[in-house]
């Protein structure tokens, strides 16, 4: 259900009063923007139907990473570069 703007004024007028002073409260512009949400979509911001998803981005293989993969894969490295060490070590 959409407010008129006189509704919205009105409203914000019984909640903070007629003059608002953001250097005092600036937190006050805040709740007046999360409280009336001008811009939010009445459908909660879905495509409509049988609308794709958007493209993977270029330069990605739609591979979703984890930390613990990433973390994984760095201590394989480090016991490889430990083994190379130790191997060109022994070979001096």
């Amino acid at each position: 259900m959409a407010r008129s703007d006189e509704e919205v004024v009105q409203a914000i007028i019984e909640r903070h009063g007629t003059v608002i002073d953001l250097s005092r409260n600036p937190a006050v512009i805040i709740d007046i923007i999360r409280t009336f949400s001008f811009d939010d979509p009445p459908d909660g911001g879905q495509p409509c139907g049988g609308v794709p998803s958007p493209p993977t981005p270029p330069g990605s293989r739609g591979i979703d990473l984890e930390l613990s993969d990433v973390m994984r894969q760095l201590l394989s490295v480090a016991r490889d570069v430990a083994l190379i060490k130790e191997h060109l070590q022994i070979s001096e």
